[in-house]
């Protein structure tokens, strides 16, 4: 048994103090959304081994580019927020 998914969820949670449960079940229910929408791409694509892992690299390439563009954006928010004595 893995313990990444465990320390993923307290990672992802660390910030929401007093809304944890909440978030807690936001995320299981978001992480059981896309394994229901994505599931059905596996048995287009044949069924077999290589349709799963097919699916699995466009869902973490995906996932990559939306924490890429979502970061660059709230780090450019979080610069502007800044005065101009704080900028390093």
């Amino acid at each position: 048994m893995s313990v990444t998914p465990a320390n993923a969820s307290v990672l992802a949670l660390h910030h929401c103090g007093h809304r944890a449960g909440t978030a807690a079940a936001d995320s299981g229910a978001l992480q059981s959304g896309v394994a229901g929408l994505l599931s059905p791409f596996v048995g287009l694509l044949g069924g077999d081994q290589v349709a799963m892992v097919c699916v699995m690299l466009a869902a973490a390439a995906l996932t990559l580019l939306v924490l890429a563009t979502g970061t660059e954006k709230r780090e450019a928010e979080q610069v502007q927020a800044q005065g101009p004595d704080q900028r390093s």
